[in-house]
């Protein structure tokens, strides 16, 4: 026992931490491959993120061979299994990346619910990260409401705070029909910003739009 309490004063921990660190880097790199993976599979056999979209809207994916007539209902806590692998998971930053500073983008995130927020044909339904339904509502995005821009889609990545109309948007997946899940990370969010500047009604609730 001696020798063993002996051998292991002797050891360096260093190269643990370094393990762990090595780890932590690797563990994020096939977590966000994963996630691209599963999300660009999803969405490249609906032919894009707006065919996604449609295909749920015509009830593709639960639709079966005995049932001639099934009514499209979203009923709270209802899995939509299409949506369950649309938003890009979070892991807990352990250690700081390499280059954190030259390759990473940084946007702050309100304690809340992961929310991914889909505006087509006139109304805004709100899923979970895990595809539930959460909610549907009118808004002033593109596709949100019954006016103009009913024939229009847009889809965002969002926080929710519990008990709030308030959304906290991370990201932007299409807007006014336009996918934008192929540019790159900044150009969505100067396009996202950009355009939510010339829809002032966002940000206030009104009969049009109950979420700001």
């Amino acid at each position: 026992m001696d020798e063993v309490l002996d051998q292991l004063n002797k050891t360096s921990f260093i190269d643990l931490y370094k393990q762990k660190s090595d780890n932590q880097e690797q563990r994020r790199k096939d977590l966000l491959n994963a996630q691209k993976s599963l999300r660009n599979n999803l969405v490249d056999t609906c032919r894009g993120i707006l065919g996604l979209v449609d295909a749920v809207d015509n009830n593709d994916f639960f639709q079966e061979k005995k049932v001639l007539y099934k009514p499209k209902i979203f009923v709270a806590g209802f899995t939509q299994c299409a949506y369950s692998n649309v938003l890009m998971l979070s892991e807990w930053m352990v250690e700081k990346p390499e280059d954190f500073h030259e390759n990473w983008y940084v946007v702050p995130c309100p304690k809340g619910i992961r929310t991914l927020v889909v505006a087509n044909r006139g109304t805004t339904n709100l899923f979970s990260k895990y595809g539930q339904f959460r909610g549907e509502y009118k808004t002033a995005l593109p596709g949100g409401h019954s006016g103009g821009l009913k024939n229009r889609c847009c889809i965002l990545d969002c926080f929710q705070p519990e008990n709030s109309n308030i959304m906290y948007v991370l990201d932007l997946l299409a807007w006014n029909t336009q996918p934008m899940t192929d540019g790159e990370t900044e150009f969505r969010h100067y396009w996202m910003e950009s355009n939510f500047r010339e829809i002032p009604e966002l940000e206030r609730i009104t009969k049009k739009n109950k979420l700001i």
